[in-house]
């Protein structure tokens, strides 16, 4: 199309009509052109019905946007009939653009793309040159860009809304619209002092979506999320900024009390030491019995190392209980379990001065708690009785097997050893009186 062609200036002149009224107007210009001699086996008036056809594409799809109104001939100057036809030239091309992608892209795809083109005032399809030729051979890549924008957008992909797409107002805060924009490449960055007015609230708004929208196992695997997520969705600054490049920081700041801290990958430095760490570790060992196993409580006994380091509490374990599982259930649960109950004592509890100790009082639990046996009937203690409830290998440690032992080093006051090889315990009524 010429620039001074008659034809283009024709139709610049009935620019401002809607497209329903401009297609109206083609004889009146097949009148007019006749009239320039530019008919010519009706290419010329084909060639009108394309360029309305397209009009009224976008005018159907919500997209067209007319040109400004040319003013009459005799006062425009030739460099402005110029400018105008290289708006409208463009609008053509957009429309002819969307024609073809109408006939590329799922229904889906196309209707989001319309609705993300009001929503952005045209920023998106800017990003690619404007033709059909160009949608044939990068037809990949517009669907990659349109994929990601449909997890930037994913209200107008659930919903359909089509005029709540604003860049300012599409979520909670202006923060997103922002940020959208940058994962776009609507912005080359960030606006300069961006995170640094409210960091922290900042960082929340963005975790939350990233963790919603762009990371693969969504809120239930965010404990899982790896640090160099945040820098491949552009969101490094934040990350380091409001949360010191820690993960369970960032996700517990999104989602408060969601996850324990043990859940995720790597706890901060320093998390099992002291007493409070000591308090962190009884209740990670709770959570492990009644939440994760949902085991009775009296079968917490059999609680073995595998069931923490299944359940990322390995590290814990040995930091804080020496790798015994034991340990952890006899501190988290004070004055409920006897250490002997377990499936396996801690390494010595039986040698040494507070392994008599107790000995002694696994004797005394035996005969008064379990075997509720009177005084007298005590030497009637016999190794099997030690064995089923757990104390074989203490008879063995520190007694040597002999029950006699046991029962004298247990009531020094009541019992003594007699026979030619004193080993009898017998019952002498009470030293003490």
């Amino acid at each position: 199309m010429g620039k001074e062609d008659p034809f283009v200036r024709l139709i610049l002149h009935y620019s401002d009509l809607e497209p329903r009224e401009l297609q109206r107007m083609v004889p009146r210009l097949d009148h007019r052109l006749q009239d320039h001699d530019r008919l010519v086996n009706g290419s010329t008036l084909e060639e009108v019905y394309r360029i309305t056809s397209n009009h009224v594409v976008a005018w159907e799809n919500g997209f067209y946007r007319p040109p400004p109104r040319l003013p009459t001939e005799s006062s425009t100057p030739l460099d402005t009939l110029i400018e105008r036809e290289a708006v409208l030239e463009k609008e053509f091309s957009i429309a002819r653009t969307l024609n073809h992608m109408a006939s590329r892209l799922p229904s889906g795809e196309f209707q989001f793309l319309l609705k993300l083109i009001d929503a952005t005032n045209g920023g998106f399809l800017e990003r690619f040159r404007v033709s059909p030729e160009y949608v044939e051979t990068h037809l990949e890549t517009i669907r990659d860009s349109l994929h990601l924008a449909m997890q930037l957008f994913p209200e107008a992909a659930v919903t359909g809304r089509v005029h709540q797409l604003d860049m300012d107002s599409a979520l909670e805060t202006h923060v997103l619209g922002v940020y959208r924009e940058v994962k776009m490449g609507m912005r080359s960055k960030f606006p300069y002092g961006f995170f640094r007015s409210d960091p922290l609230r900042t960082g929340r708004v963005l975790t939350r979506f990233m963790v919603e929208n762009l990371y693969e196992h969504g809120i239930g695997g965010a404990n899982r999320i790896p640090a160099s997520t945040f820098a491949q969705n552009s969101l490094a600054g934040i990350f380091s900024l409001a949360f010191g490049n820690s993960v369970p920081a960032a996700i517990d700041a999104a989602y408060p009390k969601r996850f324990k801290m043990w859940e995720f990958a790597q706890v901060p430095r320093g998390y099992w030491q002291g007493e409070q760490g000591r308090t962190r570790a009884q209740e990670a060992t709770r959570w492990l019995v009644e939440d994760v196993l949902k085991i009775p409580l009296e079968d917490a006994i059999h609680v073995r190392f595998e069931n923490f380091e299944d359940n990322k509490l390995g590290g814990m374990l040995q930091r804080v209980y020496n790798a015994s599982s034991s340990r952890a259930i006899y501190d988290a649960y004070p004055g409920r379990f006897k250490m002997w109950e377990f499936v396996k004592v801690p390494d010595g509890y039986w040698k040494g001065e507070s392994g008599k100790q107790h000995a002694q009082e696994a004797t005394r639990w035996l005969v008064e708690k379990k075997l509720q046996l009177p005084l007298i009937d005590i030497p009637t203690l016999r190794r099997y009785n030690f064995v089923e409830h757990r104390l074989g290998r203490m008879l063995l440690h520190t007694y040597s097997n002999s029950v006699p032992r046991a029962i004298v080093d247990t009531y020094p006051d009541h019992f003594e050893l007699q026979g030619k090889t004193r080993k009898k315990a017998v019952y002498v009524g009470s030293k003490a009186a």
